[in-house]
């Protein structure tokens, strides 16, 4: 059958097992729980050794010093685990996590200095009786006090001056100070106090109790003592009592620290960097350092718009950093209304911890603040040399009507004499370099300063004349050419002209006279010789090369006139003078001729008489003509036959009747010249018609013979005569 539980033998198995397993275990946990409480302990022994280097240095312990870890936990430093009554009384209570009987309270901590640094060891000795006793002076201290001397020599006290505990240091003041100690009167066996190496000793008997602010106190008791100083005065002061505390006599000691600094701080330097535009968010900041040597240190800065201390107030006070220095973002107010820095003067003020101002404010000069936009400009450059015109409030403008031969740049940008233009002039150029003068239409573009300051300049282009002269004078003006005659003076002016700087006149060839003043010249043209000319900036041109044809038109030539050489009238014939003169006039043209007497029948008698002829011109230059005639008035006639002449030939020059047929002899017939003019002599009368070929007749013509063998005129008519070789019509 099957077994229903374990056998002796199995449950002794398993009991053996155990006891094993037991035997094992059991110092594995004990050491696991050892090393847990030792390192317990010695995270708090270092954590004691910490608070105490930080309490040392936070209470300024100067030297070696040792106290209890009962003072840490009395000031604050370390927190008790609980209390526990002691004989003595009360004291706190701090666990061993190695021995919970032992309290850490009451070990024993040696503070010292090894070099510039703190150290601090707890010792494994433990002194509860000196815990007690500290809890017992628990009472002693030393307080410090401003104070008011009144006039009486009695003292008020102002304030009390103690821990800053957000400082972590003893209060400055810039006041003298009292001292006061304050023990546990009662129970008070001795005290004194130590300062700067004097000791005095207290009479219990000459204590004031309780102080308080605005007390007035008559005399200085004995556990008082003012401390004063001229300008910077940090001195510890050390404190020792005895108490009696049941049977025992207990002591204590106590340490404070007198800060007194009446110096006024220095504004060592200011500084300033970039630029700042008038935008609310683009804020210049002034950086104003503060010193204060090893006094209370700086506290304030203010800022005034002149040397008057008066004007300090609220809303130009800035606070100092740890490092003393301040930053100033906005100028002097009179009112909570934040404004920008403006370039100009101002005045810095310093004031340290304790309320000493500086007496002597720093002046500084802020110039970095920009709010004024850039300004467009149009900036000419002839060459390397820039060219400016001002309008009358001194800002550049863009026109420059200065000529230059230089390749002239015109080029687009930015001026700024504040914070300076981001770009550079280089908003965009043009360079003209053989234009006499070029509008250039510059478009719009954007600018910037330094200080974030923009504009758009020139929103619709701007035009811009440019005065740039390569290009030589383009015309030879030439004036004073005539197209009608004249007799007076004629003036030809000749010189330069240029649309561009215009002509020099010193170069040009200037203004020439050409004047025709003979009194029998006739000119119709000239040729003036060629010349040089040149504009202001020295560009030249030749003026008509091998010279200019003009006309002139002068007329003082008189004109032609003279008697025809042939034929002359005979006597007794009437006819116009002006019909034996040859006249003309080529220049200017006749203007009117006339002979005196006009006709040959104005004579009025015969005989050799003398004509006078002028001709006058269109410009009234007068030629005259004299030559004679001779005349016989009425003409005479003589009807009877010619006669024949003796000689052939006779009657050639037979200048009347008479003098041809006085001297006629043989068979000839002697014409009359005044019947017969121009007539054929045939038989004894003058024939109708030419000499017929046929016969050989002489032709009467006055100073002429002529022989009519050879001409033939076929008129029969009376009316036509031979002259030479042609026949006339009466």
């Amino acid at each position: 059958m099957k077994s229903k539980g374990f056998t002796l033998t199995e449950i002794l198995a398993v009991i053996v097992i155990l006891a094993i397993l037991v035997g094992i275990g059991t110092p594995v946990y004990y050491n696991i729980s050892n090393n847990t409480r030792k390192n317990e302990y010695n995270t708090k022994i270092n954590y004691l050794k910490a608070q105490a280097i930080k309490f040392a240095e936070e209470t300024n312990v100067e030297s070696s010093k040792t106290i209890t870890v009962s003072t840490l936990v009395q000031n604050g430093y370390v927190v008790a685990d609980n209390y526990i009554d002691d004989d003595g009384g009360e004291i706190p209570f701090i666990q061993n996590p190695q021995d919970s009987e032992d309290n850490l309270a009451c070990r024993i901590i040696n503070i010292g200095i090894d070099g510039y640094d703190r150290i601090a060891s707890v010792t494994e000795d433990s002194n509860c009786d000196l815990v007690i006793q500290e809890v017992l002076a628990s009472e002693l201290g030393v307080k410090a006090y401003n104070y008011e001397r009144l006039a009486n020599g009695s003292y008020k006290l102002t304030k009390e001056i103690g821990y800053d505990s957000s400082t972590s240091s003893f209060e400055w003041t810039n006041k003298d100070v009292l001292l006061t100690i304050n023990p546990d009167y009662e129970s008070l066996v001795d005290a004194r106090f130590t300062i700067e190496g004097t000791t005095k000793t207290i009479d219990k008997n000459d204590i004031y109790k309780n102080p308080s602010i605005g007390a007035v106190i008559n005399k200085l008791y004995t556990n008082m003592e003012t401390v004063t100083a001229l300008s910077i005065l940090r001195t510890d002061v050390s404190v020792n009592a005895q108490f009696k505390q049941g049977n025992e006599i207990v002591g204590k000691d106590v340490t404070t620290e007198v800060k007194i600094d009446k110096e006024a701080p220095i504004v060592s330097s200011t500084s300033y960097s970039g630029w700042t535009s008038k935008d609310s968010d683009e804020r210049k900041y002034l950086t104003v350092y503060l010193s204060d040597g090893n006094g209370s240190g700086p506290a304030y800065v203010y800022l005034t718009k002149d040397d008057n201390a008066s004007q300090i107030n609220q809303y130009n006070k800035y606070s100092v950093d740890q490092n003393g220095q301040a930053q100033v973002t906005h100028g002097y107010q009179t009112s909570s209304a934040e404004k920008l820095l403006e370039n100009g003067d101002y005045y810095i003020w310093g004031e340290d911890k304790v309320g000493n101002r500086v007496t002597s404010p720093k002046k500084v000069t802020v110039t970095n603040v920009d709010k004024v936009p850039p300004t467009c400009i149009i900036k000419v450059m002839d060459g390397s040399t820039e060219i400016e015109q001002r309008d009358t409030n001194g800002n550049v403008v863009f026109n420059y009507t200065k000529w230059t031969r230089n390749p002239i740049t015109v080029v687009f940008g930015c001026l700024d004499g504040e914070s300076g233009c981001k770009v550079d002039m280089s908003g965009g150029t043009v360079t003209f370099n053989n234009t006499t003068m070029g509008v250039y239409h510059m478009p719009a573009y954007r600018i910037s300063d330094n200080a974030g300051n923009e504009v758009l300049c020139y929103p619709n282009g701007q035009d811009v004349d440019v005065y740039h002269d390569t290009i030589p004078p383009e015309s030879c003006p030439v004036g004073g050419e005539k197209t009608t005659w004249t007799n007076t003076p004629v003036t030809i002016t000749y010189g330069c002209g240029d649309s561009g700087v215009g002509c020099d006149p010193a170069k040009s060839g200037g203004y020439k006279v050409y004047p025709l003043e003979s009194t029998t010249l006739s000119i119709r043209q000239t040729v003036l010789p060629e010349w040089q000319v040149s504009d202001k900036l020295g560009n030249t041109k030749i003026c008509y090369p091998g010279g200019k044809t003009i006309n002139v038109y002068y007329d003082k030539k008189p004109p032609y006139i003279a008697p025809k050489k042939n034929p002359l009238p005979r006597n007794g014939q009437d006819y116009n003078l002006l019909d034996n003169v040859d006249y003309n006039d080529p220049d200017s043209g006749i203007k009117s001729v006339s002979c005196n007497p006009a006709n040959t029948r104005d004579y009025g008698n015969t005989g050799v008489h003398t004509v006078t002829c002028t001709a006058i011109d269109n410009m009234n230059n007068v030629a005259t003509t004299t030559f004679t005639v001779k005349h016989q008035y009425p003409a005479t006639f003589h009807p009877q036959q010619c006669t024949r002449c003796a000689e052939e030939g006779t009657c050639s020059d037979c200048d009347d009747y008479d003098d041809c047929c006085s001297g006629c002899i043989g068979g000839e017939w002697c014409c009359p010249p005044d019947y017969c003019w121009g007539y054929c002599c045939h038989g004894s009368a003058c024939t109708g018609g030419c000499c017929r070929r046929s016969h050989e007749y002489s032709c009467c013509k006055r100073h002429e013979n002529y022989d009519c063998s050879y001409y033939t005129c076929d008129i029969d008519s009376n009316q036509v005569y031979l002259s030479g070789s042609t026949c006339y019509y009466r």
